[in-house]
C-alpha cells in the first residue's frame, strides 16, 4: 500500500509595528496549527515586539523601517511579502501564509481535535485535491483565500482581555449605529470594521507576487487559480486603548487609498478622532459607539459564538508580559 504524500510545509510572514498585545499568542497558535517558520519584519517597534520574537528558533527577524517612500502601508506590506516569499523558497517551504498579528488562521477542516481540524498543512493539501470544476480550469490551485471572521468588541469587557472575545461576525456584519466623531452624525455601520477580502496562503513555486495585503497574483499580474477555504479570526478592536492605539498608527497614512479612492467611514473618522480625543473621551466613545451591546449577541445568520481561540489562549497560561527594557 503506497504511503500517503507528506503534508506541505507552511511558513508565515509577519509585518509588525508594536504588536505585543497579540504576538505571543499569535505565534503559539500558528505553531500549533503547523507553521514551521515565521519571517518577521519589524517597523520602528517601541514596545515589547522585538523582545517577544528575539531568540525564537523558528522566527527569522529583519528590521525594516517603513520610510517616506511608503506613503501607503500597502506598498510597504507587499514589499515585505515578496521578500518573505523569496526567503521561504530558499528555505524549501511549500506555502506562505500572510496574516497580521491580530489575525489567527484556521484550516476549518473536518475532525474533532482543534489542532488537526485547523492544521494549515492539511488546508494546503486540500488545494491539491480540488477538482477542475472548482473554476480552476484544470490548473493547479496556487492560492487559498481565508474567510474573515471579525471579533465583536463588547461593552463592559475587561481591558486587555482580547482573547475572551468569542462572538464573531462571519459572512456578514452585525449592523448598528455609530457616531461619526468628525461631523456628529449617527451613521449605520453595515459592514465589517476590518477588511472583508480575507487573507491568503500562496504556493511558493507559483511564481507569484504580492498584489495587496490580501492576495497574490502571477508575476505578470494575471490571476492565480484560487480556492476559498478556511478562515481567519480578526481581532480588529478589542477595548478602548486598543482602538485608540490602532487608529493613531493609521493616522500616519493618507486619507485616500493608493488607487485614489477615499478612505471610507469609519476608518478615516476614527483616524482623525484618535489623535485629538483624550484617554477618557476615547474610552467613553468606544463604550458607547464602537463596542456592541451584549444583548445583541445572539446566534444568527452572520453572528457566531466560537470559543476556539479563547480556549487555546486560556490553556497557554502565559504570564503577564514584562515591559521592554528602556
Amino acid at each position: 500500500m503506497p504511503r500517503p504524500a507528506p503534508l506541505p510545509r507552511v511558513a508565515a510572514v509577519l509585518v509588525l509595528r508594536n504588536e505585543e498585545r497579540f504576538l505571543r499568542e499569535h505565534l503559539a497558535w500558528h505553531r500549533a496549527v503547523g507553521v514551521e517558520r515565521f519571517y518577521a519584519f519589524l517597523d520602528r517597534c517601541t514596545d515589547a515586539t522585538a523582545q517577544i520574537v528575539a531568540g525564537a528558533d523558528d522566527v527569522e527577524v529583519r528590521e525594516r523601517d517603513r520610510g517616506e517612500e511608503h506613503a501607503w502601508m500597502s506598498a510597504y506590506q507587499t514589499e515585505r511579502m515578496d521578500e518573505a516569499l523569496a526567503l521561504a523558497a530558499a528555505d524549501g517551504f511549500d506555502w506562505l501564509l500572510h496574516v497580521d498579528a491580530d489575525e489567527f488562521a484556521r484550516g476549518g477542516g473536518p475532525g474533532g481535535d482543534p489542532a488537526e481540524r485547523d492544521a494549515l498543512p492539511r488546508l494546503c493539501a486540500r488545494a491539491d485535491r480540488w477538482a477542475s470544476r472548482l473554476r480552476t480550469r484544470g490548473r493547479r490551485v496556487d492560492q487559498v483565500i481565508l474567510r474573515p471572521s471579525e471579533a465583536v468588541p463588547e461593552r463592559g469587557a475587561v481591558p486587555g482581555s482580547w482573547a475572551e472575545r468569542a462572538w464573531f461576525q462571519d459572512g456578514g456584519a452585525l449592523e448598528r449605529d455609530v457616531l461619526d466623531p468628525a461631523d456628529g452624525r449617527v451613521r449605520r455601520l453595515d459592514h465589517l470594521i476590518g477588511a472583508s477580502r480575507g487573507k491568503s496562503l500562496v504556493r511558493i513555486v507559483a511564481g507569484a507576487r504580492a498584489a495587496s495585503a490580501h492576495h497574490w497574483t502571477a508575476a505578470d499580474g494575471s490571476p492565480l487559480a484560487t480556492r476559498r477555504d478556511g478562515l481567519h479570526h480578526h481581532y480588529v478592536v478589542t477595548d478602548a486603548a486598543h482602538w485608540r492605539e490602532k487608529y493613531r498608527k493609521f493616522a500616519e497614512y493618507p486619507d485616500h487609498w493608493q488607487k485614489g479612492n477615499a478612505v471610507q467611514f469609519p476608518k478615516q473618522a476614527w483616524k482623525e478622532a484618535s489623535t485629538r480625543l483624550s484617554d477618557d473621551e476615547a474610552a467613553a466613545y468606544f463604550e458607547r459607539w464602537v463596542a456592541a451591546d451584549p444583548a445583541l449577541l445572539v446566534e444568527g445568520p452572520h453572528l457566531v459564538h466560537d470559543p476556539t481561540i479563547r480556549d487555546f489562549v486560556r490553556g497557554l497560561g502565559l504570564p503577564p508580559l514584562r515591559p521592554a527594557a528602556a
